[in-house]
């Protein structure tokens, strides 16, 4: 018997062929390289089986999701359009058995091309999208003006960076006007 729960499909492939080469000696992947033995090993997935999962919350299409059970968390958040205006980027929560398991940034994948935390889901997983936090709007001389959410330890000078791209090199950045509205 060999465990193939929750690897990859290349991760199961490689465990597999490994197994298998302790009995036949100079096995190798089809595609991989000469085998003195001519013994090649072709792995194929045949029936992948559909999970359900829950996405609720601030997000455009909320509902129940029947994906493939290779799907990640960031697959069902597409199918359901993402968050909304009021949803948060920055904190998506991915809830199994009634216990959050994890937090998804979209902004890592969005704004950095890195998604971390990317979960592969289970059945009856739920994700949850709630609302944003912190919001800050970058106009004037910086190269990405918008309306970014920011988190409570991020500071002005990270977020002109990061999310902004920096000043423009026409920028004086001598001078710069900072207005937060408050109730206090």
């Amino acid at each position: 018997i060999i465990q193939l729960g929750g690897l990859s499909i290349q991760e199961a492939k490689k465990k597999i062929v490994n197994r298998l080469s302790r009995i036949f000696v100079g096995l190798k992947t089809e595609g991989n390289g000469v085998s003195a033995t001519n013994l090649y090993a072709t792995i194929t997935l045949g029936n992948i089986r559909q999970i359900n999962v829950l996405v609720q919350g601030e997000v455009e299409n909320p509902g129940s999701y029947s994906v493939p059970s290779l799907a990640k968390a960031i697959n069902v958040l597409y199918l359901a359009g993402g968050p909304t205006v009021n949803g948060t980027f920055r904190s998506i929560e991915l809830i199994r058995n009634n216990k959050v398991i994890g937090k998804i940034d979209l902004y890592d994948y969005l704004i950095g091309g890195i998604l971390k935390n990317d979960f592969t889901l289970q059945d009856r997983d739920i994700i949850k999208v709630g609302l944003y936090e912190n919001r800050i709007t970058l106009l004037g001389k910086v190269k990405r003006p918008l309306v970014f959410e920011f988190l409570s330890n991020e500071n002005i000078e990270q977020i002109i960076q990061n999310f902004g791209g920096g000043f423009t090199e026409d920028a004086y950045k001598q001078n710069i006007k900072l207005t937060r509205f408050t109730t206090k």
